[in-house]
């Protein structure tokens, strides 16, 4: 741990290292909780059979492309945009309470996807959409921005500390989970 301490205070000079590092363990911790809990959420709060489920995960998948082909395109030009950082941090939060206040009843029944693509379930839908498209650009802006901000000498410390970090943030988020 003391080790790993040292290289996180090496890494952390750079203002920006220490910001996308816990930036991205927030990400993971949120993509940890969405991957373990939205297939329940899905089934308990949103009535989806396992068609349904299929189609938003597809759409959460095509959404995240989406967003990191958006990052891409624009980090090819040489302009990596930070201020969408807080902006798909504020939008990821936001449109995630949306869908739970949307769908805070428990449902009995099982809908497919006929009765899924209706307009009650429309919000959810482009919400979770929204989600992904900001979880894309979120991601790659971060992983990109902490990448060049390192100096070559201890890039792969910052990748390796950043590793740490996001494993560490799980850890206690499911502890917490537990509890």
């Amino acid at each position: 741990f003391i080790d790993n301490w040292r290289t996180y205070k090496r890494v952390i000079v750079y203002r920006n290292s220490k910001i996308n590092i816990h930036a991205i363990s927030w990400f993971w911790c949120l993509s940890m909780v969405y991957t373990t809990q939205f297939s329940l959420f899905a089934l308990k709060y949103l009535g989806a059979n396992t068609k349904v489920f299929s189609l938003l995960s597809v759409l959460y998948t095509i959404g995240l492309g989406i967003g990191a082909i958006y990052s891409a395109k624009h980090f090819s030009k040489n302009t990596l945009n930070r201020k969408l950082v807080p902006v798909c941090t504020f939008l990821i939060s936001l449109l995630t309470l949306v869908v739970l206040i949307n769908n805070h009843t428990p449902i009995d029944n099982l809908v497919g996807l006929s009765d899924f693509m209706t307009k009650k379930h429309l919000i959810d839908i482009l919400a979770l959409i929204s989600i992904s498209v900001c979880s894309g650009i979120f991601s790659i802006i971060c992983y990109s921005d902490l990448q060049i901000n390192a100096t070559p000498q201890i890039r792969s410390q910052t990748i390796a500390v950043n590793n740490w970090f996001n494993s560490f943030y799980m850890v206690v988020l499911s502890l917490i989970l537990i509890v």
